[in-house]
């Protein structure tokens, strides 16, 4: 069944089999939107390692309780490398802003791979963000300091 242009419920319902997450009605739309957006900047595919998620099965993954998978209301996009990921968060921001304002989705695309091209690093610490545009540094994209890489 479609979620979106792009995304359907089964590859967003839940993994163990149980058919949570198999009616497109039961996610939150801003959110599909949201979802939906970032693919179409991006002009091609992302990957969705998990979205929907029943309480047993998120219990099963390591979830934490209450998370908004269980919700329908997140999703883990595939990215295998460091590079993927920053650009996902770039994405995501992008995605938001876009539902916001009333801007061609081909300006946003132009607009994904001109500030992916300018930014190349962003940390998150406790207290700060690094932000650089080093094209020579043999580190991630996108990194947290601290001992969970979560700036805490």
């Amino acid at each position: 069944m479609k979620l979106s242009t792009n995304f359907t419920t089964e590859e967003a319902r839940c993994r163990c089999g149980c058919g949570f997450g198999s009616e497109a009605g039961e996610y939150p739309q801003d959110f599909v939107r949201l979802v939906q957006a970032m693919r179409e900047i991006k002009g091609g595919p992302i990957w969705v390692n998990s979205w929907g998620r029943c309480q047993r099965y998120n219990a099963a993954v390591g979830g934490v309780e209450g998370s908004a998978h269980t919700r329908l209301s997140a999703v883990d996009l595939g990215a295998s490398y460091a590079r993927d990921r920053y650009n996902l968060i770039i994405l995501a921001v992008m995605a938001a802003l876009s539902l916001q304002m009333e801007v061609p989705i081909e300006r946003w695309r132009a607009l994904f791979y001109t500030i992916s091209g300018l930014l190349r690093g962003i940390g998150v610490g406790k207290g700060f963000v690094h932000i650089d545009d080093d094209f020579i540094s043999p580190r991630p994209a996108a990194w947290g300091y601290g001992s969970d890489g979560g700036g805490g």
